[in-house]
C-alpha cells in the first residue's frame, strides 16, 4: 500500500513539474508574430492592391505562427480597416478540431453615422489558452463579416455582396496567468492530442 501511495505522489509531482515547465517556456516568449496573407475558406488568397487586402466573402482566414505553447498567452490583433459594405466585423481564434469552432469577438458594428470609406483602427485581445494549435504551432484566425451569416451561410457560390478592406494587420503575443479551467482544458488537449481536422 505504501508503494502505491509513493507512485501516485511521484506521478502527481511529475505532472506538476511538466506543467510548470510548459508554462515557464510559454512565459519567456512574447512580441510580434508572423501571419499568412488573408485567404478564403478554400485557401485562395484575397487580392491585394497597394498593400490593402480586398475581402469580398463572409469568412477570411489566416494563420498566426507561435513559437511556444498557447497556455497563458493572449493574442493581441491590431487591425486597420475600411468597413465598406460590412455591417459587422468580428474575429476569432479556432477553439476545437472542427473547422468552424470559433468564438467571434465583434470589433466593428455599423451605426447611422458610420463613414464606409473611412479608415478605422482597433485592437482586439483574445486569450489563447483555449486555442487549438496546428502541428507547426500556428493558430487559425478567422474574420467574420456580418455575423448573422455565421455559421450557416458559408457558401461563397451564393450571392455575396460583402466588401471590406484590411489596410494593416499585426499579431502580438503576451503572457498572463492561466485560470484553473484553462489549465485543465489545455492539459486535456495535450493528453488527447487534439489537432485541427
Amino acid at each position: 500500500m505504501g508503494r502505491l501511495i509513493i507512485r501516485i505522489l511521484a506521478l502527481v509531482l511529475a505532472s506538476l513539474v511538466l506543467t510548470g515547465g510548459l508554462f515557464g517556456v510559454s512565459l519567456l516568449a512574447h512580441g510580434e508574430r508572423s501571419t499568412l496573407p488573408l485567404e478564403n475558406i478554400h485557401s485562395v488568397p484575397f487580392p491585394v492592391q497597394g498593400g490593402v487586402t480586398l475581402i469580398d466573402e463572409h469568412l477570411a482566414h489566416t494563420d498566426v505562427f507561435l513559437t511556444e505553447p498557447v497556455l497563458g498567452k493572449v493574442l493581441t490583433l491590431n487591425i486597420a480597416f475600411r468597413p465598406d459594405t460590412a455591417n459587422t466585423l468580428a474575429v476569432g481564434v479556432r477553439q476545437g478540431p472542427f473547422w468552424l469552432s470559433y468564438t467571434p469577438t465583434e470589433f466593428f458594428h455599423r451605426t447611422p453615422t458610420t463613414v464606409s470609406s473611412a479608415l478605422q483602427a482597433t485592437r482586439v485581445q483574445v486569450p489563447l489558452s483555449g486555442a487549438i494549435q496546428s502541428n507547426d504551432q500556428s493558430v487559425d484566425v478567422m474574420f467574420f463579416t456580418d455575423l448573422a451569416h455565421y455559421p450557416m451561410d458559408v457558401d461563397p457560390a451564393q450571392a455575396d455582396h460583402t466588401h471590406w478592406e484590411l489596410a494593416s494587420f499585426k499579431a502580438e503575443v503576451s503572457s498572463r496567468w492561466p485560470t484553473a479551467t484553462e489549465l485543465r482544458h489545455y492539459l486535456g488537449r495535450l493528453i488527447r492530442r487534439d489537432r485541427p481536422l
